[in-house]
């Protein structure tokens, strides 16, 4: 199964479903734990758009990177809150979050 990383902007106008966890990432150690094979963007799986319109339903864990330059990549500043805006218009349901931050 895959985890996804919001990698942009998204409005998402319908209901959200995180099977797994939502987890922020707020340090460069633990970006380096989740970011592996399973990590896709967002986008691959609603496509280049600002708003999208229906349900989503994520089977894994959905991935916020907080920290230097969130959509990109690139290192920058722990903590510094680069994360995506990211809006449910509908219903949320989520299992667990986490926060992660070993600096």
């Amino acid at each position: 199964m895959s985890n996804y990383l919001v990698n942009a902007d998204l409005t998402i106008r319908g209901n959200l479903t995180v099977n797994g966890s939502v987890i922020y990432v707020k340090s460069q150690q633990d970006w380096n734990s989740v970011n592996n094979s399973t990590l896709k963007n967002l986008t691959d799986l609603t496509g280049q758009i600002a708003d999208y319109n229906g349900n989503l339903v994520i089977e894994n864990n959905l991935v916020f990177k907080c920290f230097g330059s969130s959509t990109n990549g690139s290192e920058g500043c722990p903590g510094s809150e680069e994360c995506p805006i990211f809006i449910v218009d509908g219903e949320s349901i989520i299992n667990n979050v986490q926060h992660l931050d070993s600096a």
